[in-house]
């Protein structure tokens, strides 16, 4: 039987006076709550016949946070869902999750008495939602002695995401992983010292962060879905000029239009090196591929989530009427010619046409007869990159006419075809 007495368990209640390391509002109906979670813990442990409840041994070292009166608003607020969140690798300190059942317990408790029970070494989030109808979340953890902090700034969405996550180990930790777990590790030591730790939570915080220390030498470079590379770094008050040295046209390296071009945004990429890079608001995303395999899944990842937004690059007017004109990436040099192929199968009004290049200079197309129809090598046409169908299997065939080629492409069902006309470029070669 759990012998813990009713004065033991009231100096465990925290009203959140000066609570951490903010200035919270007062409790208020002291006298009324105080004791309040205390005696809902007697009469169910004075059941149990073991010392467990709630998912709790040792209910001398376990907090009781005071969560209505923590903050303004939460009086009305409902609790949601009680969560445990893992805070140490699996290299310093195996933790064993409470059980479903034990923290279903807890959120009942919560609602009940209003109070939250934090056990020993835990780290438990409280999801709830505001009379408003928007939702919130508080982090509390607790040391090995019954200190407990309170942590701010996570969404509820991300909290219940790292609710899901199994324990880490620092072994399977990436570049990008090892540093922003140290950066993370240095942040929480700081702030956990302020607020008041145990010796033992601060030594297993100094393990943490020597064991993060020692892997940051051998963790492997990020990578991509495809398996490329990718390298990350910050620009403090930088701009897309930033970049500018590294993605010069002189090296092979072209603008990827998107929706979102600015000074706060670009996308770039190298065909020669298959290589891309990114600036976004400070952060800088450079992804290196091993292959044209993964250099062209990064292109068709990057169709997929730019097309959604694509709109026209300019707008004329004429007697026939309104002519969008479109940006488009291809690698066949600036020698090739480009064309939209029609008809489109459109799902939506204003889709984007797909647009082909062709290199007339192939080989495959020297010498051809007028009429003469041959199938296109695939080196000898490109479609349009920024299109997502371009990343599809095609078929490619022209026919030579007096005024140029007739082009008729097989992909995904359809068949598009366009009319090249090449009269005009012949004029200016020989003027």
């Amino acid at each position: 039987m759990n012998t813990i007495t009713f004065d033991q368990l009231i100096r465990r209640e925290l009203t959140h006076d000066g609570f951490g390391s903010i200035k919270l509002v007062e409790r208020t109906e002291r006298d009324y709550l105080h004791g309040r979670a205390v005696g809902h813990i007697l009469r169910h442990v004075e059941q149990c016949t073991d010392l467990t409840w709630c998912g709790i041994a040792d209910w001398s070292k376990a907090v009781l946070i005071d969560f209505a009166h923590s903050m303004p608003g939460l009086q009305s607020a409902k609790p949601l869902k009680v969560v445990f969140l893992q805070q140490w690798f699996t290299e310093v300190l195996v933790q064993t999750p409470p059980a479903a059942q034990a923290l279903q317990e807890r959120l009942q408790f919560v609602a009940d008495t209003r109070f939250l029970p934090v056990g020993s070494g835990e780290q438990i989030a409280l999801l709830f939602q505001y009379a408003s109808g928007s939702l919130g979340v508080h982090i509390y953890r607790c040391d090995d002695l019954g200190n407990a902090v309170c942590v701010h700034g996570y969404w509820p969405e991300a909290v219940e995401r790292w609710a899901l996550e199994p324990q880490q180990s620092v072994a399977d930790l990436n570049e990008r992983q090892t540093n922003e777990a140290i950066e993370r590790q240095r942040r929480e030591m700081l702030y956990r010292i302020a607020a008041g730790v145990s010796d033992f939570d601060l030594a297993i915080m100094r393990r943490q962060l020597d064991l993060l220390e020692q892997h940051q030498a051998v963790a492997q470079p990020e990578r991509t879905t495809s398996g490329a590379v990718i390298r990350r770094s910050h620009i403090a008050g930088g701009s897309v000029d930033s970049i500018a040295r590294h993605t010069r046209s002189a090296d092979g390296w072209v603008r990827y239009a998107t929706g979102e071009d600015g000074w706060y945004f670009g996308v770039f990429v190298n065909a020669h090196k298959r290589e891309t890079m990114a600036y976004a608001e400070g952060d800088v995303a450079h992804v290196v591929c091993d292959s044209h395999e993964q250099f062209m899944s990064e292109l068709k990842d990057m169709a997929d989530f730019y097309s959604r937004n694509r709109k026209p690059s300019a707008v004329g007017y004429d007697a026939a009427g309104r002519t969008c004109f479109y940006d488009v990436l291809h690698f066949l040099g600036r020698e090739a010619k480009e064309t939209k192929l029609l008809p489109v199968v459109t799902t939506t009004a204003g889709a984007v046409p797909l647009f082909v290049a062709i290199n007339t200079q192939h080989s495959a197309l020297q010498g051809l007869k007028l009429g003469q129809e041959v199938d296109l090598p695939a080196d000898a046409y490109q479609l349009d990159l920024y299109n997502p169908l371009a990343f599809e299997p095609s078929e490619g065939r022209v026919l030579l006419t007096a005024e140029g080629f007739d082009i008729e492409v097989k992909i995904a069902g359809q068949v598009l075809t366009a009319a090249l006309d090449l009269r005009a470029t012949e004029k200016e070669s020989t003027a």
